[in-house]
């Protein structure tokens, strides 16, 4: 933030010599910026297990700056999914009362079993203060079992049940 620090007339002060003389009132500004990074808080919901996905909440460490396009939502096989447009109000539609929160709303609700990443890039949301950029992050959900239904990965492993082994 700005600070002024104020030194009224007559106060006594060191000149170029080294000698004690009466000041003239004197006002100097600072400027104070917050270098720390921004980072991510919380989200709601949590990464994790979900039912649905539709809106997706995330606070910041610190109040960021608005003007954000839409990015992407990716399956668990990273493919686009659908795109979510960074929103300042919560999913009734009221405005955050903090600028450190954005909503993501994706464009689609999604409902298929399946992992889904929310992909924020890199550099993609600045600090108010200090202008850092966000490191980026990936926000990753599962909704029902996370199987998207492709059973042709060879890496899961397959059980079956063997019946009436004969021998001889």
């Amino acid at each position: 933030g700005m600070y002024h620090l104020s030194i009224p007339e007559g106060y006594f002060v060191l000149d170029p010599n080294g000698l004690c003389v009466a000041s003239e009132a004197i006002g100097v500004y600072y400027n104070v910026v917050d270098n720390s990074p921004l980072t991510i808080v919380s989200t709601n919901p949590a990464e994790g297990a979900v039912e649905s996905l539709k809106h997706i909440e995330v606070v910041f460490s610190h109040d960021i700056n608005e003007g954000y396009k839409a990015i992407n939502v990716l399956d668990g096989n990273g493919e686009v999914v659908c795109t979510a447009t960074p929103s300042f109000q919560d999913a009734n539609g009221e405005w955050y009362a903090d600028y450190n929160i954005v909503a993501f709303v994706l464009d689609t609700e999604i409902t298929a079993d399946g992992t889904y990443v929310l992909d924020i890039p890199a550099d993609y949301i600045s600090k108010v203060q200090g202008n850092a950029y966000f490191e980026g992050a990936k926000l990753t959900y599962t909704i029902g079992n996370g199987n998207t239904g492709d059973d042709d990965d060879d890496t899961k492993v397959k059980y079956y049940r063997i019946k009436d082994i004969n021998s001889g």
